[in-house]
């Protein structure tokens, strides 16, 4: 029965670790700087050039201040 090189199992969740947390440390800033107006988030939920679709859901939308 071959031997697992446990090393090289660690090393790979480690460097899999890493860069995960790299990625989410580099893109949280950019998620949070993005700031939602509530004036245009109202004009676009309420506007009348939407689908008919769009109406159905209305019942189930959240208000724009929990956006």
């Amino acid at each position: 029965m071959p031997e697992k090189n446990i090393g090289y199992e660690m090393n790979k969740l480690t460097l899999t670790t890493i860069a995960a947390l790299t990625i989410i440390t580099l893109n949280g800033p950019l998620v949070s700087a993005q700031k939602l107006d509530p004036a245009l988030l109202l004009q676009a939920i309420s506007g009348p050039d939407r689908e008919v679709s769009d109406f159905i859901r209305d019942p189930i939308r959240k208000p724009v201040q929990v956006l």
